[in-house]
């Protein structure tokens, strides 16, 4: 035991206890301990404080690893780490190693360098005239707008004091939050209608009251600016206003698309490698036909996910796609689910998947100090700072003269709206101007984000596009091959899935509490899961009979995280064929 034990404890390296240990466990090793092990090798290699590009790619192996092994543990990983290491799993190690606090900063203070850098490159002296000339254009729109701006400003003001003085903003104010809660009550169904009924009562009196208000003070102001001639532009002035807005457009969408181009071009993936990752993603059918519906097509879904993977250099490791009726899109930024509901088009698309970007606290940390670095005070409403009444009472934003008062929006578990409010301008030529216009310092870190990807991050990228692309080979042959098997709830007397009972079912689902429909799938042996699906209960009773048969999937436990997270197990490789049951 001795012999065996110490070449483990004193290795330094991977090659160094290969042998020993597993001849010690007397298993083979597995994809996983390959992997992790390569990763602990870098990390015990390197001094506690450095965080260099090797580290990090190292230490972002060890977080995706960790991810994957949440779906299907590895017990003799367990013991390996435990004897390596201080530590007795991953999440020890990442804490050892993680990232230093002030790596944000550094990799801010590192994009926004190295995008400046690159705007220079990417505006070269034929964009230079092109941009030139756009701004002398926006120079003339100015003089003209410039007037009836100022006469707009002047009233806006006046009605402001006027609104102070008779106590109107506080009152709208008061309104808005009580109709918002209102509203939230009635989505949520309550069912205690006399009270509602009571309530909207008494907030349809204060919005009259209101309104009687405003017509006494506000209204004959407003009527009275309304006859001066800086009300409104004359048509004339209306037709030179859109003839010089239309030519800044075309122009401001050639120079752009130009730097788009060059930026896509100078990207690590391929378009080829791009369409394929598109490709292999989870998009649910529910999702396909309600953006068909909208006349977003899935052959253009998949083209705008592949422009997006190229953009970002291959970060995003994997997204799905789900739709679940919500009010509006959102994101799961662990899990890197993008909820496609409410309004869904490109720019929604570009939005969602950045988010999911944030996964990586590297890169949440840098989003994190770009508000840091530019916010001018503490939180605020979003609805006072925006006077938009559909935000909820308690969203509040960091002020500053962002593009959107939305990027600085504040959530207490740390993420941000900065990748996902910066990446959507990318989705069109005229978005990515108004970008490149109006934040020049956002638009500069974004490049310098997108441009900067260390060769140790391409090698780890390229090593996960890999391990998806197998995962998704691997669900492909197992999906086609129990397609065509026919199941009912009575139990199965025939064929390769004999003894396996399939029952239609409903759960409650822990995170959103609603209620979803699929099949409890029943083993022989009283081993039994619920599946979303009629065809991943067969793929569960498939992969169980596998295992049974002495093809094993460890641990048996885990066989739905491994179909719901579309993970191959272990002993699939690549260009592999999964093996057929046997009767």
């Amino acid at each position: 035991m001795n012999a065996v034990f110490k070449p483990i404890t004193q290795a330094v390296s991977w090659s160094g206890i290969e042998e020993a240990f597993f001849l010690l466990l007397d298993t083979p090793p597995t994809k996983s301990v390959f992997q992790v092990m390569e990763a602990i090798d870098i990390l015990k290699q390197t001094p506690l404080g450095e965080f260099d590009q090797h580290t990090q790619a190292a230490w972002l192996k060890l977080n995706y690893w960790r991810r994957r092994l949440d779906v299907n543990p590895d017990e003799s990983l367990t013991q390996l780490i435990m004897r390596q290491t201080p530590f007795g799993d991953l999440e020890g190690l990442l804490n050892q190693w993680g990232p230093p606090d002030d790596i944000g900063q550094a990799q801010l203070e590192k994009n926004r360098a190295q995008g400046k850098q690159l705007r220079e490159q990417l505006i070269n002296p034929e964009n230079a005239q092109l941009a030139n000339e756009i701004q002398q254009l926006q120079d003339t729109l100015e003089q003209i707008k410039t007037p009836f701006e100022k006469s707009h400003q002047e009233i806006n003001q006046i009605i402001a004091d006027i609104k102070k003085e008779h106590g109107l903003t506080q009152m709208r104010l008061e309104l808005d939050v009580e109709i918002s809660v209102f509203n939230n009550k009635v989505r949520r169904r309550n069912r205690n209608y006399d009270a509602l009924l009571k309530e909207e009562q008494t907030i349809r009196a204060k919005a009259d009251h209101y309104q009687q208000l405003v017509n006494q003070y506000i209204k004959p102001v407003k009527d009275e600016w309304k006859q001066t001639s800086l009300y409104k532009p004359d048509e004339t002035t209306k037709k030179q206003v859109i003839e010089t807005q239309q030519t800044i457009n075309q122009k401001a969408e050639q120079l752009m698309q130009t730097v788009y181009d060059q930026l896509i071009n100078q990207s690590n993936i391929s378009a080829q490698a791009a369409q394929q990752w598109a490709k292999e993603q989870s998009i649910s059918t529910a999702v396909i036909s309600r953006l068909k519906k909208a006349g977003y097509s899935k052959t253009q879904l998949l083209t705008d996910m592949a422009e997006f993977y190229r953009l970002t250099n291959g970060r995003l490791s994997q997204v799905s796609l789900v739709s679940d009726g919500r009010n509006r899109a959102a994101a799961n930024v662990t899990d890197g689910v993008v909820f496609v509901d409410g309004e869904f088009d490109k720019r929604t698309l570009f939005h969602e998947m950045a988010h999911v970007l944030e996964n990586d606290p590297v890169t949440k940390a840098t989003a994190q100090q770009f508000v840091e670095s530019r916010r001018e005070g503490p939180p605020q409403s979003l609805m006072k700072m925006t006077g938009n009444s559909n935000y909820r009472p308690d969203e509040v934003a960091y002020p500053d003269s962002f593009i959107n008062p939305y990027v600085g929006k504040y959530y207490r578990d740390g993420c941000t709206e900065v990748m996902s409010m910066g990446l959507e301008h990318f989705a069109s030529s005229i978005k990515l101007y108004e970008l490149f216009n109006q934040d020049p310092d956002m638009f500069d870190c974004l490049l310098g984000f997108l441009n900067n990807t260390s060769a140790p991050e391409q090698d780890l990228f390229k090593q996960i596009r890999q391990q998806h692309s197998t995962d998704h080979d691997f669900y492909e042959q197992l999906f086609k091959r129990v397609k065509p098997i026919k199941i009912t709830e009575e139990t199965i007397t025939t064929g390769p899935l004999t003894g396996y009972q399939f029952l239609n079912s409903s759960a409650r689902d822990h995170q959103t509490k609603r209620k979803k429909t699929g099949r409890l799938v029943i083993a022989p042996h009283g081993d039994n899961d619920f599946m979303a699906s009629a065809l991943e209960a067969k793929a569960w009773a498939y992969l169980h009979q596998l295992h049974q048969q002495g093809i094993q999937s460890q641990p048996i436990k885990n066989l739905k995280k491994l179909i719901t997270h579309r993970q191959a197990p272990d002993w699939f490789k690549p260009g592999m064929i999964i093996p057929t049951l046997t009767s």
